[in-house]
């Protein structure tokens, strides 16, 4: 009766699901049906509330609706055990345990954590070239335990100086001197504040990986002919009355990353999937390599890798099988096939998995075999769709030594993300909103959109412009 009416009520004006009441929850998109898992989790007031990666595959605007879900429940008395691989989530808890391998490597407060790792945090700023290889070659260097990409800067980890047998200062001092000799106009560091993730990182004892095998692999592998590798002109897509993409326009350059932002639902997915050939587009065209989507033969669309949003692959075939499977669709044989298989097999640590059906697999080792399928044919043109939704810290870290690596041969990537730390990556951002695009420019360019923000994140600028357009509409 009415205490269900008013249940009913209190979680559909928390979750914003009111104007959905009457859509089939499979048609729901990720962060809708997200959030209408935790109105049903929360319905009674729970005492203990239990949430299973309740993020993954959700876009930075609801997952700040299911933040201020669960604190809304915090203060009605409830406890909240939630479990996360995002590691800016993790900051805003209260106490954090970390696992690894089935143990427990760190129990406390995410501020404790973060105290071990002040001072060794910094940052090579306003890299006006090479970036990918700054961070890549800094990360080789023995002192370093981590080297991440953002915007035009690279941030970096140094070891703790115990390690070192000197102040961390000299021994920053003494990398960008060894960098410099490779960089000539490379910025001396600058010390920033650490975040949970490099605390984290720093407990696990850093990048084990610390260079990308692909490489040799792959070689160099762009295409010829123009330097726009992929080009979007006017294109729209429309399901009944709802018209999902309106007349999109971009163009990705060679050996660059391209990102595609925006929340879920906001058309993202389906300009993605037309510009891989998997949805007809219903006006405008979708170029690659000067040739048009709709006209590709088999032949043209091997230049293309593809990995999908969901894990994709046959879940009753074993990892070995899988992999088989798609060296012969890429029309692998012999020796070639047999060779590449065991590159993958040694680049994306598959050795012991070889015999496990797919399905049964973790998501970091699913998402490793998927990426691994979509690139043994060296495609010079790589469609990502959400490569590392929900996977471990050090795992996503890999994907993007191995996705870097690849762009520096020549292989133009397009990427779909949430996670906005990951976006940091790109060269170029469109940020799509209700199927058109709402910004357009390089990461640093997107950020200075919050004027009014000190240190302004994408996941900053992802919220105001969506919100911009939201108070613009009414």
């Amino acid at each position: 009766g009415d205490e269900k009416d008013n249940a009913f009520a209190r979680v559909l004006q928390l979750t914003r699901l009111e104007r959905f009441r009457d859509r089939l929850a499979r048609n729901l998109s990720g962060g809708m049906k997200q959030k209408l898992g935790l109105a049903c989790a929360i319905m009674k007031k729970p005492q203990i509330l239990i949430l299973d990666e309740p993020s993954v595959g959700v876009d930075p605007i609801s997952r700040l609706d299911l933040i201020a879900m669960v604190n809304t429940m915090l203060n009605e008395s409830t406890t909240v055990l939630w479990s996360t691989a995002y590691l800016d989530e993790a900051e805003e808890l209260d106490h954090v345990i970390l696992l690894d391998s089935g143990k427990v490597i760190f129990d406390g407060t995410p501020q404790e954590a973060i105290r071990n790792v002040i001072g060794r945090v910094y940052v090579f700023p306003n890299i006006r070239s090479k970036k990918r290889e700054i961070a890549s070659e800094v990360l080789k260097d023995p002192e370093v335990l981590d080297s991440v990409i953002v915007g035009q800067s690279v941030k970096i980890l140094v070891a703790p100086h115990k390690q070192i047998s000197s102040t961390n200062q000299s021994s920053v001092a003494g990398i960008h001197s060894r960098m410099a000799l490779k960089f000539q106009d490379l910025n001396e560091p600058l010390s920033i504040s650490p975040k949970f993730e490099d605390a984290c990182i720093d407990i696990l004892g850093g990048m084990k990986e610390k260079e990308s095998p692909i490489i040799d692999f792959m070689g160099d592998v762009s295409l010829a002919g123009d330097d726009e590798v992929v080009e979007a002109k006017d294109l729209t897509k429309r399901f009944g009355t709802f018209t999902a993409v309106d007349s999109i326009s971009f163009s990705v350059k060679r050996g660059k990353i391209f990102g595609l932002l925006g929340p879920n639902g906001s058309g993202k997915s389906t300009t993605f999937k037309i510009l891989c050939g998997l949805l007809r587009q219903d006006a405008g065209s979708a170029r690659i390599n000067g040739i048009d989507i709709s006209d590709m033969g088999s032949g043209a669309k091997m230049n293309i890798g593809y990995m999908a949003q969901k894990f994709s692959l046959y879940p009753i075939l074993s990892v070995k099988q899988n992999l088989e499977f798609a060296a012969g669709a890429y029309g692998l044989s012999g020796q070639k096939k047999k060779q590449t298989i065991s590159k993958m097999v040694d680049i994306f640590h598959l050795g012991k998995l070889l015999d496990v059906n797919a399905g049964a697999l973790s998501l970091g080792f699913k998402q490793r075999l998927a990426l691994a399928c979509a690139i043994m044919h060296s495609p010079p043109v790589l469609f990502l769709d959400e490569p590392t939704s929900g996977v471990d810290p050090i795992t996503r870290k890999e994907f993007w030594l191995h996705i870097n690596a690849m762009v520096m041969h020549g292989v133009s990537v397009i990427i779909t993300t949430h996670f906005m730390d990951e976006a940091e990556n790109c060269d170029e951002i469109v940020m799509i909103y209700n199927g058109k695009i709402r910004a357009v420019g390089s990461p640093d360019a997107i950020k200075a959109i919050c004027t009014n923000t000190p240190e302004p994140t994408l996941n900053h600028a992802f919220i105001k412009i969506v919100q911009d357009v939201d108070s613009s509409l009414g």
